[in-house]
């Protein structure tokens, strides 16, 4: 086992014991987990006792052992579900080749979601689709958002005045105040004004 703690992987495993571990660690305690082998018990003598927080010092419980076993086999699952999903479609795009991508994408998610429960409770496939519905939101609101300013910037580089403002010698902070008042008129104040 590894003396060195690897940082934080990411905000879903902020304060996590599995944030605390190695690479190495972390490899060879989801190998065991997913394996059912060694037992528990002997998984808990090998890890490393919790770095940070509140557990500092403790070893690692069967109770967080049993979630994070929970996690990687419903994880698992979902991307069998996902493989078996993508052959079924492949065969059926093969076999229909005149299906729409809209009927091929329906027949995909319902596949794949009555794949998803019958393999794991309905609980935890619900929680793990509104997680991955939540980012998939955000990444089209990323996406829209810089499509629109793109555009924006487009109807903006038109304009001979924000061009000129653009153009002057002043600060940033002074360019965008400028730029401000000129495209959004009143909005760009009362937006200014509201408190944060």
């Amino acid at each position: 086992m590894s003396d060195t703690p690897k940082p934080a992987r990411g905000p879903q495993w902020a304060n996590s014991y599995e944030s605390q571990l190695s690479d190495a660690d972390l490899h060879w305690l989801h190998t065991a987990l997913l394996a059912r082998k060694p037992s528990d018990k002997e998984i808990r003598a090998k890890m490393p006792v919790w770095r940070d927080g509140p557990r500092k010092g403790q070893p690692v419980s069967s109770a967080t052992l049993s979630n994070i076993r929970d996690r990687l086999e419903l994880e698992e699952d979902l991307r069998g579900a996902e493989q078996t999903t993508e052959t079924i479609l492949d065969e059926l795009k093969r076999e229909q080749p005149g299906l729409s991508q809209e009927a091929l994408d329906a027949f995909g998610q319902r596949t794949f979601t009555t794949l998803a429960i019958q393999r794991r409770d309905v609980k935890a496939f619900v929680a793990l689709m509104k997680s991955r519905k939540e980012r998939e939101a955000l990444e089209l609101d990323k996406s829209r958002f810089r499509r629109e300013t793109c555009a924006l910037f487009i109807q903006w580089a038109a304009d001979q005045r924000a061009l000129d403002i653009a153009a002057k010698p002043t600060s940033n902070a002074d360019k965008i105040e400028q730029l401000g008042q000129l495209m959004f008129g009143e909005d760009w104040k009362a937006q200014e004004a509201k408190p944060a």
